[in-house]
């Protein structure tokens, strides 16, 4: 979308500093997040997308932790645990999501065993059906 393709490419490219910068990606990270609520919300969510933003999320959290360690090596303790704690409420929020959609995809997972399950037993009983109806009925006369 012109959103993640240009405008947060653009607004990466004007953002200056460490602490800056691991703002932007926990805000980047909120904004998956936002996403996934919304399509949620919508019903539009599938879980292949669900996934793939969770994965983006854990993405920017991980660059957010690289930037607090940065600062934590200057020596800017305060910027660092500004960040870091943006960041943990994030990771807390997917991990409840990781949650939701093990439970999903386990559930889609037990869905398609049970579906795979009828079409056997209904090809098997068409099988029968057709194999009765070929065999020769011999009725005396």
């Amino acid at each position: 979308s012109l959103k993640t393709g240009v405008n947060e490419p653009v607004r990466a490219a004007l953002t200056f500093g460490t602490e800056a910068e691991g703002k932007w990606q926990t805000r980047l990270a909120e904004r998956r997040l936002e996403e996934i609520v919304a399509l949620e919300a919508s019903g539009e969510l599938e879980i292949e997308t669900k996934l793939e933003l969770a994965q983006q999320v854990n993405e920017h959290v991980k660059k957010a932790e690289e930037f607090a360690s940065d600062l934590e090596v200057s020596g800017d303790v305060s910027a660092a645990t500004g960040v870091r704690l943006e960041s943990e409420v994030i990771e807390k929020t997917v991990e409840v999501l990781e949650v939701e959609l093990e439970t999903e995809v386990e559930a889609e997972t037990e869905i398609d065993a049970e579906l795979k399950e009828k079409l056997e037993l209904e090809k098997l009983e068409k099988e029968l059906r057709d194999s009765q109806n070929s065999l020769p009925v011999n009725l005396p006369l």
